[in-house]
């Protein structure tokens, strides 16, 4: 709480608790009938009065001072809280760029190497596997290789209800119905 706060306070406090006594004064000289008490007494209260709206104003004045600073500091936390929080995103964003690099550093090699000895051959992948091949395995491997470069022509193959290939002679007479 702000110096100006508090003492506007306790001013106002103090000056409404000074104007009881005058007010006591003149209620009894009220019933005496001394007016030049009543005047008197009623000035005092009065000043006591004046005096304690002013430290309202004061006290006014410094809590409203005091809001602006409050706000002004969770203006400040909240922007500290921000850069924290943007500071944090860069790090874990680095932390991903790093550990992709880290993977793609670390990813094996996809090229497949062939060494001839004699029936067989030995094809290594990366660095880790080695596969060696029979001639068998060679023949395949060239008709696969074939197989890909080659566009084949060939009819859809149909299936029956049970789920086996239609014959050649079931295809030509198939019917092809379709609902949606």
């Amino acid at each position: 709480m702000l110096a100006k706060t508090m003492e506007g306070l306790t001013g106002a406090r103090t000056n409404l608790n000074l104007r009881n006594v005058p007010m006591k004064v003149y209620k009894e000289a009220r019933r005496k009938g001394d007016l030049g008490t009543m005047e008197r007494a009623m000035g005092y209260a009065g000043d006591f009065t004046e005096k304690a709206e002013e430290y309202r104003k004061k006290a006014d004045e410094g809590m409203q001072e005091e809001a602006e600073e409050a706000k002004k500091q969770e203006q400040r936390q909240r922007e500290k809280l921000i850069e924290k929080r943007k500071a944090e995103r860069e790090q874990i964003q680095e932390k991903i760029e790093s550990e992709r690099e880290e993977k793609s550093a670390n990813k094996k090699e996809h090229t497949i190497e062939s060494t001839t000895t004699g029936d067989s051959t030995e094809y290594t992948e990366g660095r880790a596997d080695t596969v060696q091949l029979s001639t068998e395995g060679k023949e395949m491997l060239k008709e696969s290789a074939i197989k890909r470069n080659t566009n084949f022509e060939q009819e859809p193959v149909l299936y029956t209800k049970s789920g086996k290939a239609a014959q050649a002679v079931e295809r030509t007479n198939v019917a092809i119905c379709a609902s949606v």
